[in-house]
């Protein structure tokens, strides 16, 4: 990513395909008409949302100033929780293309083999399908010298899923749970975000645990996958997050 004056350059992935970033970008250009601190992207003069450039997808976005959300703010935890329930909310009445297929890198992760949570998120299933931002955590919120949310940014994950299974996921994020595996903050972000009126079913504390596991899961088999391409200088913080993120993964078992 890159900033040039007033606009922002997002550089997508050499895995990414033109086709789908601009999807993404579709969908935050028609949540941005109904929530204002959804961010469009800004077309091209022939009107498109991606164009590629040396084999990578590219998007254009305006540049907001401000500072990166801070999920140790409980006040900021709280407004985060409302601002997925409004996303959410406008997303479910929101009709975009058909979602272009997207191939993420996944690496095997047979020590984390678990046939009994295999079988509670078949039966769970996703009780609101819908439309998702896809990655609703602190670095993706912008807020004022007040921790005023103004903006959500990096719309490149959006896509057509789970309303639980992102609400789970940004409670994990937002409520800082991975080095004490304390979920008190991540319930109450899933009760703010239900007292504002989102769309996802209210979690109960093994949907919470079952559908944060999952997405821990994922995450692993991402990072293993895309290890290399990470600089050296970044290999000792990563293993750390690695050994929280299996460390949770295995603790948080219902």
């Amino acid at each position: 990513m890159y900033r040039c004056g007033e606009t922002v350059v997002r550089v997508g992935a050499t895995f990414r395909d033109v086709g789908d970033v601009a999807w993404c970008s579709a969908v935050a250009a028609a949540v941005a008409r109904r929530v204002p601190e959804a961010i469009a992207p800004m077309p091209t003069a022939d009107g498109r949302l991606a164009a590629g450039v040396s084999g990578r997808p590219v998007s254009l976005w305006p540049f907001v100033p401000g500072l990166p959300g801070d999920d140790a703010d409980p006040n900021q935890r709280r407004r985060a929780a409302h601002l997925l329930a409004r996303v959410h909310a406008a997303l479910a009445g929101v009709t975009v293309a058909v979602t272009p297929r997207r191939r993420m890198p996944a690496a095997p992760v047979p020590d984390l083999h678990d046939p009994a949570l295999d079988t509670w998120l078949e039966e769970y299933g996703e009780p609101t399908p819908q439309l998702i931002h896809g990655d609703f955590y602190a670095d993706n919120v912008i807020t004022d010298d007040r921790g005023t949310v103004i903006a959500l940014i990096d719309w490149d994950e959006a896509a057509f899923g789970s309303a639980e299974k992102e609400l789970a996921g940004a409670a994990w994020e937002w409520g800082r749970c991975r080095e004490s595996l304390d979920l008190t903050p991540a319930r109450r972000f899933v009760d703010d975000y239900a007292a504002a009126g989102g769309t996802a079913d209210r979690l109960d504390d093994t949907a919470l645990r079952q559908l944060i596991r999952a997405r821990v899961r994922d995450e692993i088999a991402y990072d293993r996958a895309t290890a290399a391409s990470r600089s050296a200088d970044a290999e000792d913080e990563d293993d750390e997050y690695q050994r929280l993120q299996v460390r949770a993964f295995t603790e948080l078992r219902p």
